[in-house]
This record gives structure tokens, C-alpha cells and sequence, in this order.
């Protein structure tokens, strides 16, 4: 293998934008050798723009790499997909559109979203986008509870999720009821969100952009004992009715 090339580096001035070092003129298939942009002004310091040139290695009969030689293209096997077939709505949805995401949740904090049953059948379960932020020393307790003339009720279920299950990335965090629940149109129901955690949070997404018809996301500042409604807000969720 050649010892120019890719091998004999000189630094570059103070003032190149570039750090680590810029390759020789001399080196194979007029490459520039790789080198990283550091994006001090608009990125973090851990963020940089990579640059390389991607070859396929060879190797001769006692295990030695060959010289590179710059091919133009090369062929390659790429696996023939399958069709995907997406699962039906689900039967309850808040919306997918203009939802930015938000982390409060914690110590006396929690958040609520009702949402109105749409046609007679069985409710099976419900789902919440969530994350965490920081390090949540409890679980996240997820509750589904019944509504009454907009006020908050009894509990149908809860579920606590450890914090080590429950994504640093906002992602559903689920809730599936032990027995289907018969439900009829017009009935109404929450999730409600909660932690006893006093270090970190957990998050909600939602939206003031397109908010949901048939419920109301709601906040509360002493750990679910009153609720306050927040006008024009959705938080995202979905629940399921089968027949």
C-alpha cells in the first residue's frame, strides 16, 4: 500500500475553518482527505459536518488491503421491499397535525386530556405521547378516568410506568384496560398524567393549532385534586373502541 496519500497530513492555518488536518496534493484519485467543520456559531460543539470518500476494500491472498483505484461507480445489492400495510385509525384520535412537544409534568404538576366516545362498542385501551427530561427519580402514572359535565371522576384504571421504560424521544406511552369496557356514544373520558417525582419530568406533545372537537386538555397544580381547562389546547392521544 502507498505510504503517500491519505497518510502525510500537514495542519492547517489558525484560521482555516477546518480542525483535525487537510491531506497532500499528492494524494490518490485527487481526494481531498476527510476533515470535520465544526459548528461553533450555529450548532452545538458537538456537532460537525463529516466528509468522505466511500470505497470498497479488497484484499489479496495474505490478508493485505489492495491499492484503492478510484473506481467511478460499483455495483451493489439492495433488497427488494414488501408492501406495508398500515393499521386501520384508531377510532378516538386528538389529531397528528401542528403538535410541539413540552415537559412539566412532576411533583404537583399534571396534565388531562377528555376525550368523547364516538359510537357504541367496547373501549379497549388508550395511549399518550410522552417522554422524560432529566432524570425522574418515580414512575409516570398514566390514569384513564370518567367525566361527568366536564369535571374529572373516577378512576377506570391507572397504570405506572417505570421511568427507565418510558423514551427520552416523545413516543405513545399505553394504557390497556384489563376487561373491555362497554361504552356508548356521548360518554366521555380522560387520561390523566402524573408523577411523584421531584427530580426531572415528563413530557406531553400537543397542539394549539388544531385543536380536538370532543374533549379538552386540562392542567392541574395540586396533583389532580382540581383541574383547570386550557382553552384551544389538544394533548395528543388515541383510544380504541372495538364492536
Amino acid at each position: 500500500m502507498p505510504t503517500t496519500g491519505v497518510l502525510r497530513w500537514h495542519t492547517p492555518p489558525e484560521a482555516f475553518d477546518e480542525v483535525g488536518a487537510v491531506a497532500s496534493p499528492s494524494e490518490p484519485c485527487g481526494y481531498r482527505a476527510p476533515g470535520v467543520v465544526v459548528q461553533e456559531k450555529a450548532g452545538k460543539a458537538n456537532e460537525a459536518l463529516a466528509k468522505h470518500y466511500w470505497q470498497p476494500l479488497r484484499f489479496d491472498d495474505a490478508g493485505a488491503i489492495q491499492p484503492i483505484e478510484c473506481g467511478n461507480s460499483y455495483r451493489v445489492t439492495i433488497p427488494t421491499g414488501r408492501p406495508t400495510e398500515l393499521p386501520p385509525p384508531a377510532a378516538i384520535s386528538t389529531g397528528h397535525a401542528g403538535y410541539r412537544t413540552h415537559w412539566d409534568v412532576s411533583g404537583g404538576l399534571a396534565r388531562a386530556q377528555t376525550f368523547t366516545v364516538p359510537k357504541r362498542g367496547k373501549l379497549t385501551g388508550v395511549r399518550f405521547t410522552s417522554f422524560r427530561s432529566g432524570h425522574p427519580d418515580r414512575p409516570l402514572t398514566l390514569e384513564l378516568k370518567r367525566v361527568h359535565d366536564g369535571v374529572i371522576g373516577a378512576t377506570v384504571q391507572s397504570v405506572e410506568i417505570p421511568a427507565n421504560q418510558v423514551s427520552w424521544a416523545a413516543r405513545w406511552v399505553g394504557l390497556r384496560l384489563d376487561r373491555r369496557l362497554p361504552v356508548r356514544a356521548g360518554d366521555q373520558f380522560a387520561v390523566t398524567v402524573s408523577t411523584k417525582s421531584t427530580s426531572g419530568a415528563y413530557g406531553i406533545a400537543y397542539t394549539d393549532t388544531a385543536p380536538y372537537a370532543g374533549g379538552q386538555a386540562m392542567i392541574s397544580h395540586d396533583s389532580g385534586s382540581t383541574w383547570q381547562v386550557e382553552s384551544g389546547r389538544s394533548l395528543h392521544l388515541e383510544a380504541e373502541v372495538t364492536p
